[in-house]
């Protein structure tokens, strides 16, 4: 007779994405490892993703900390945040940027990668834009992210935080940020849309066919490293691979929809969890 817990992984293997098991005692954790900018028409199955959250006892997603914040405080940190987007008047994006990257931002300007105002912008929102612009180009499908928040609504399936944590602190430490301290996630932007839609298309490929290296060798993972929120004082890794030595600890199967660099890079959730004796079985993630 075939357990529960082996259905639903045969289930989610016919995602077509990298799919990992975990397994300690009675307990089962999925590892779907996923990517965001997937570009449209990759190849792979996002019902049987559904299915997987469907049939399993919880699920651990987004790879995010759930922040609590008051309306009044959202309200005022969103308009600091569209204040925000424009360098004070007299300050220019040129005199922070070396030559060559502004000579890069110029190129990209020209080709319709980048705003033609970018001059007067704040390093991290032209960030953002450039990404939105190559997105655009490119063409993308939905994040995985939206099929398992759908399945999981639908039934009621239950959600599994990584970590919780009040929003002010966060958002100060924000506000209170240089334009300079973004400089880094532009840099990596730049590299990201110079390589253009067709990296973003290899990228897509090499995920939906398991290639793990391949994909996590892709620009754009630069990008998810350099760009806040990733470097803000919040830090998952610990938070992430606490919950999910807890969720082992306990019984049933829960399926954890993760980003890929978290779980596959080195001292990722994958090393950590292997490192204490965590049988894991999947395709390769080096």
């Amino acid at each position: 007779m075939i357990r529960q817990d082996e259905e639903i992984v045969v289930t989610a293997r016919r995602t077509g994405i990298p799919v990992w098991r975990a397994t300690r005692g009675g307990s089962t954790l999925i590892l779907v490892g996923t990517i965001d900018d997937i570009a449209r028409g990759t190849p792979w199955n996002a019902g049987a993703l559904a299915a997987t959250v469907s049939r399993s006892d919880r699920v651990m997603y987004p790879q995010s900390v759930g922040l609590r914040a008051s309306p009044f405080q959202m309200i005022g940190w969103l308009a600091k945040w569209k204040k925000q987007s424009k360098l004070p008047t007299g300050q220019s994006l040129s005199v922070l940027l070396n030559g060559r990257d502004r000579d890069r931002l110029a190129r990209l300007s020209a080709q319709g990668l980048a705003p033609r105002n970018w001059d007067r912008m704040h390093p991290l929102h032209l960030a953002f834009e450039m990404r939105d612009i190559l997105g655009k180009r490119t063409g993308l499908a939905p994040r995985a992210a939206v099929t398992v928040d759908q399945a999981a609504r639908k039934h009621k399936v239950t959600r599994v935080a990584i970590a919780r944590g009040r929003a002010s602190p966060f958002a100060r430490e924000f506000f209170a940020s240089s334009p300079r301290d973004h400089l880094g996630c532009l840099t990596a932007t730049l590299a990201m849309s110079e390589a253009g839609p067709s990296e973003l298309r290899r990228r897509s490929l090499a995920w939906s066919n398991r290639r793990v290296a391949s994909a996590l060798s892709s620009p754009v993972e630069a990008v998810e490293k350099q760009c806040w929120p990733a470097t803000s004082g919040i830090r998952l890794s610990g938070d992430l691979a606490a919950t999910a030595t807890r969720v082992l600890a306990g019984s049933g199967t829960t399926v954890a929809v993760i980003d890929l660099g978290a779980l596959a890079e080195r001292d990722g959730l994958l090393d950590r969890l292997q490192a204490v004796g965590i049988h894991i079985d999947g395709p390769d993630w080096r």
